[in-house]
């Protein structure tokens, strides 16, 4: 467990870790930040297919920069929000990409994609996770370098305020190497 007092990292199968104890079926926030990421998200998501998800959504947000706006023209206001509206549609078609890779494996598993703008990122998490009732949320991090796909205090605020358990879960860099995990 991560917490302000501890914390501990190890290496885990997906499948058997996170399982629910009480085999109840699991509804799943995955935010993703790009289609780079999100591909490693998949490769997660498909080595834990099992009869305890029920629910996947692949998820992500945009800071909506009109929101409080610092603008000094009306052409920077539309060129801000023709910019954001090109964003989510590029957004919902790399998510589109990405459920399809897992439709294969989760054929009972319900897999949802949501594209949106938020005031703040780590808020849009929470409150994405709160909406679709989800029992976990899972932040995957990049295998061969020591990069972060969101900023670190988007991580941490997530793990802070969330409600229900956050995992951040850095695959293996070999195929059967296992991942690591981090969770709160």
């Amino acid at each position: 467990m991560l917490s302000s007092n501890s914390s501990r990292k190890e290496d885990f199968t997906m499948s058997s870790d996170l399982a629910s104890s009480r085999n109840e079926p699991h509804k799943i926030l995955v935010p993703i930040k790009n289609f780079e990421q999100g591909r490693f998200a998949v490769r997660v998501l498909l080595s834990m297919a099992n009869d305890f998800v029920s629910e996947i959504r692949l998820f992500h947000c945009i800071k909506d920069k009109l929101a409080r706006p610092t603008f000094f023209s009306a052409m920077e206001v539309i060129r801000t929000a023709d910019e954001q509206t090109d964003r989510l549609d590029d957004s919902k078609h790399f998510l589109d990409q990405l459920t399809k890779d897992l439709l294969e494996k989760f054929d009972n598993v319900s897999l949802t994609t949501k594209s949106s703008l938020t005031d703040s990122i780590h808020e849009g998490i929470l409150e994405e996770a709160e909406d679709m009732q989800a029992t976990k949320i899972i932040f995957v991090m990049e295998p061969t370098r020591k990069f972060q796909w969101f900023r670190p205090e988007v991580t941490a605020r997530v793990m802070s305020d969330a409600k229900i358990p956050v995992h951040i879960i850095k695959p293996g860099q070999q195929k059967d190497s296992g991942h690591q995990l981090l969770s709160a």
